[in-house]
């Protein structure tokens, strides 16, 4: 008999704990973004359908310590790097992340986008944006923000049921000459 509870009470003992005994009604899905710090260096990241992404500035393979929040709490977890294809590397740790479900469609002018990082891992930061609108811009490039955006800071688009889509990383800074 006391096995069978410490193994119903597993579960509850778990990171997500935390949530549950909060007297929170919903689960904090506001905050997708991560702090991975990597054998090479420290970069930002995004937690989402695909598992944690970053761009894989500092490593792209070996261990790795993941900064990241579970509702309104944060959590540091040891994962693994992997490439995720592309130009993303995946950080894979046990636990789920807050999981922002990926962009379904491509960018367009009039979407409202939100870039977001988290600088320290204990709280996070973010800047409401748009698509560049100029001659001789193509793709999905960020118009100029008012303050310099970090390389790898999560890039969501506000879909049509209110919630936030990943839809990219700040890969690099560019100007026009």
């Amino acid at each position: 008999m006391r096995s069978l509870c410490v193994l119903v009470l597993a579960p509850l003992l778990s990171g997500c704990a935390t949530w549950f005994f909060s007297g929170e009604d919903r689960i904090d899905r506001s905050r997708p973004v991560a702090l991975v710090e990597t054998t090479g260096g420290v970069e930002y990241g995004a937690t989402t359908e695909f598992g944690v992404l970053t761009l894989g500035r500092t490593a792209t393979s070996g261990p790795c310590r993941v900064h990241y929040f579970l509702g309104p709490t944060p959590v540091i977890e040891s994962g693994t790097l992997d490439p995720a294809g592309g130009v993303f590397t995946r950080a894979t740790i046990d636990l789920k992340t807050q999981a922002a479900r990926a962009n379904d469609r491509p960018l367009r002018p009039e979407d409202e986008l939100r870039v977001m990082w988290t600088p320290d891992g204990q709280r996070e930061r973010s800047v409401r944006g748009a698509l560049a609108r100029a001659d001789g811009v193509r793709g999905d490039v960020r118009a100029a923000p008012d303050e310099p955006l970090p390389t790898g800071a999560t890039v969501l688009r506000l879909a049509e049921d209110g919630k936030w889509q990943f839809a990219g990383l700040i890969a690099a800074r560019a100007s026009l000459a």
